[in-house]
């Protein structure tokens, strides 16, 4: 649990923590952020105002927890997207790439997502620097992130292609894989959080420096 408080666990959470973290997600998910490229859809809004529950789970995830914990979060996007969008389309689940398989959390929700809904999901991303891990790596290797696919496919026109990942800053990773996925006519990111108040310091940086 992350409180320390005793109450029955749901693994990682007490019930408690669950209705906090849920009250959290209301509202974020159907309205898709429009700070990127193409449609994110996310659970939380990583900002200063709520950078102590987000930063809480978001680091107690990286070191794996059970199935069980990543179908409730995975629930907590699902729960507020209106599928009346995807209707005639076949969604697809594409998770970012991890150099540790058991501890992919975005992986392990990819999977949640998929029994949950019956969609498919396909691990077919790798990472082509994946002997550095993404906190090593300076800003401009970030930037520079690059992936490749396990195997060719192609997509259908009817295919709504889902990248899944834990959080999204500058959204690097994620056109790292629209490029690497082909760049597929419908491609959308499912995050746990946006992670706002990074990408506020960036612009400041930005405007400081001219």
């Amino acid at each position: 649990m992350l409180c320390n408080v005793y109450e029955p666990p749901i693994d990682i959470l007490c019930k408690g923590c669950w209705k906090k973290y849920k009250s959290l997600a209301e509202g974020n998910c159907n309205a898709a952020s429009l700070n990127y490229d193409f449609p994110v859809r996310r659970a939380w809004v990583w900002s200063d105002r709520n950078d102590y529950f987000i930063n809480k789970i978001i680091y107690n995830l990286k070191g794996g927890h059970s199935p069980k914990v990543f179908g409730k979060l995975g629930l907590l996007i699902l729960q507020q997207i209106t599928f009346d969008y995807y209707q005639n389309r076949e969604i697809v689940f594409v998770p970012a790439p991890s150099v540790k398989v058991k501890k992919n959390h975005a992986l392990h929700l990819a999977r949640a997502l998929s029994e949950v809904t019956g969609c498919k999901y396909k691990d077919i991303l790798t990472d082509i620097n994946s002997y550095k891990k993404q906190k090593k790596l300076n800003k401009n290797d970030r930037f520079k992130k690059q992936y490749k696919v396990k195997q060719k496919i192609k997509w259908s026109s009817n295919q709504q292609i889902v990248f899944v990942d834990d959080v999204i800053t500058t959204g690097a990773t994620a056109r790292a894989a629209y490029a690497a996925l082909g760049s597929p006519r419908n491609f959308e990111v499912w995050v746990l959080a946006e992670r706002l108040n990074f990408r506020v310091q960036q612009r400041n940086i930005g405007s400081l420096l001219g």
